[in-house]
């Protein structure tokens, strides 16, 4: 079996390879103390403690390479490429938002053939490693599902209005929120969850919203639309921790 190696992938889906026989070491930075505990917001995000611990990601392996000069112009490139907006390293179909480069070293390895060994670290902007995104339509409603994964998540729900309705309510397990204001057929709802944001077709309607934004567990998971009737679509991806 042929495994890919890690790449890094910007918004605009540029993306960077590392050599193939590179590999992803990850770790929290810091433990989690006993005495005080610090709460971390990303607009709606938290880890399941609820506390953020910061995640250290060193990308390193074996370059071979004519001189040391043609080792570091991977370094390079990779330096400049952290500059780009959001930041995602890939390893094994699983993704994590790189916050900043922290620290490159390189180092002649000894050995005959000009071989270096090269190491990259950067920061992550939370603890978890994302799977691609799935979607899930729902065919009755209450709905029962089950994803996979370690830690909670954080899905991206759209419904589209099937007719009028006042105002919408959303339970999602134990999480319920509501949108209250008029809508009408086709009207496209959007609540994100993962940036915390709430749109009526295309539009920011966060004003509108109340209530917690729902959170997926893995495992079994249950979706339940009343006020109205729309057609909804789940999209999410699975948290490792």
């Amino acid at each position: 079996m042929t495994i890919s190696p890690p790449f890094l992938k910007d918004t605009d889906a540029n993306i960077l390879y590392f050599p193939s026989k590179f590999y992803i070491r990850s770790e929290s930075m810091s433990r989690r103390s006993s005495l005080v505990q610090l709460p971390y917001s990303d607009l709606s995000k938290e880890t399941a403690d609820g506390c953020f611990n910061p995640r250290r990601v060193d990308v390193s392996g074996i370059l071979y390479a004519e001189d040391e000069a043609t080792a570091r112009a991977l370094v390079d490139s990779v330096h400049a490429f952290s500059h780009k907006k959001g930041l995602e390293l890939w390893y094994k179909g699983r993704r994590i938002r790189i916050d900043k480069l922290l620290e490159s070293t390189i180092q002649d390895n000894g050995k005959r053939g000009f071989l270096y060994n090269i190491s990259i670290g950067f920061q992550a902007g939370d603890p978890f490693w994302y799977s691609e995104e799935k979607e899930i339509i729902p065919t009755s409603n209450p709905y029962e599902f089950e994803i996979n994964g370690t830690a909670d998540t954080f899905p991206i729900i759209q419904v589209t209005m099937l007719g009028p309705a006042s105002l919408l309510a959303l339970e999602v397990n134990e999480y319920s929120c509501q949108f209250n204001a008029p809508l009408i057929q086709n009207d496209i709802l959007e609540i994100d969850s993962y940036h915390g944001k709430v749109k009526l077709n295309g539009e920011d309607a966060i004003k509108n919203f109340s209530g917690l934004f729902p959170k997926l567990n893995p495992g079994k998971n249950t979706i339940e639309v009343s006020g109205g009737s729309g057609s909804v679509v789940i999209n999410y991806s699975e948290a490792y921790i």
